[in-house]
């Protein structure tokens, strides 16, 4: 598949699970959770809430190379299994500016209690 190199990346962190998330962006209004280097951005998201995180697409994005982690699941009743430990995720969103994210940033199951 075709990509453009020559635009600045952003990287996208999205956690409780953890989500990285590389992005190809131009200079823009970038969440609080952004940080930037020279062309390269990174942007955390690991605090788990009940309202999604926003992200728009910045000016000159096309794509996002994420990797996400889900957060392990809890543990069966006592004494009986443990919980699952998370997965992980690799692909690529091809997104166009202005386009919305809305992160859903989770955490670990809870344990059962019977």
């Amino acid at each position: 598949m075709w990509r453009q190199f020559r635009a600045p990346v952003v990287g996208l962190l999205v956690a409780s699970g953890l989500a990285v998330l590389p992005v190809s962006a131009e200079a823009g209004a970038l969440p609080r959770e952004c940080t930037s280097s020279g062309l390269d951005v990174l942007c955390v998201f690991a605090k788990p809430g009940a309202k999604p995180v926003r992200f728009v697409v910045p000016e000159g994005v096309g794509s996002i190379d994420a990797l996400v982690q889900g957060a392990a699941g809890g543990d069966g009743p006592p004494d009986t299994s443990f919980g699952g430990r998370g997965g992980t995720a690799l692909g690529v969103l091809f997104l166009k500016p202005g386009q919305v994210l809305d992160l859903r940033i989770g955490g670990r199951g809870g344990n059962a209690t019977a």
